[in-house]
């Protein structure tokens, strides 16, 4: 009765920088047919990337607006070691010195250029304007 997407990011430039492959056009239509066969819909969303700005960010709140996913999961960029984002961190000299902490919130500092203080009032703004499950959640139906 669950699918989680891993929308990541409401704004496409951020996507194309992801190297995901899909468009935010493509995500909405992913959740509408989730919600049209009554699947309950986690959308996955990351914060906190190198080169986001505050017009990305207030395209995937627009995003999590209009497409009112039965639940969200938000987190901040986390450096793994290997990734093509850790790479792109590492050559572009983006670390600070405590990056090799694996938290995903926004009070866990992880590169530079990234507004931290800003994120925690985005993430608290978000809790608080789209509070909870944004959809009512459907039970798991009983075999017939």
């Amino acid at each position: 009765t669950w699918v989680s997407l891993g929308v990541e990011s409401g704004s496409q430039r951020m996507l194309d920088f992801l190297g995901k492959g899909t468009t935010v056009e493509m995500n909405k239509k992913a959740i509408q047919i989730l919600h049209d066969n009554n699947v309950n819909c986690w959308c996955n969303l990351v914060f906190g990337l190198p080169t986001e700005t505050k017009e990305d960010i207030a395209a995937t709140i627009k995003l999590l607006e209009e497409t009112r996913p039965a639940f969200y999961s938000l987190s901040t960029y986390t450096c793994y070691p290997g990734s093509k984002l850790y790479k792109y961190c590492e050559e572009n000299k983006l670390f600070l010195d405590e990056h090799y902490s694996m938290a995903r919130f926004p009070y866990e500092r992880c590169i530079l250029n990234v507004d931290y203080n800003y994120l925690r009032k985005t993430f608290g703004h978000i809790g608080g304007h789209l509070k909870g499950p944004m959809r009512e959640w459907k039970p798991k139906e009983k075999p017939a």
